[in-house]
């Protein structure tokens, strides 16, 4: 896993407990690293609009949840037209 994150046994990235910026920036990273057809989930502290929009801007396939406890579940995924 990047940046000494790691994944959990159901594909899930926990960005909750990090500070701001971090993670953006991680899930951004995560999202770089992701080959065709490769898709991560990460678990945001608040809604990630910057993140969305960077994804769409990256011609990346996503779908976010609010969660009951607050943040966000983020699903995200390589197309094969993005490498």
């Amino acid at each position: 896993m990047h940046l000494g994150l790691v994944e959990s046994s159901d594909g899930m990235v926990d960005l909750r407990d990090l500070p701001p910026p971090l993670p953006l920036r991680c899930a951004l990273a995560l999202a770089e690293d992701l080959r065709s057809g490769e898709s991560i989930t990460v678990l945001t502290p608040l809604w990630p609009q910057q993140l969305l929009d960077a994804l769409v801007m990256a011609g990346m396939a996503w779908s976010a949840v609010h969660l009951p406890e607050g943040g966000a579940r983020v699903e995200f995924r390589r197309s094969d037209g993005c490498d």
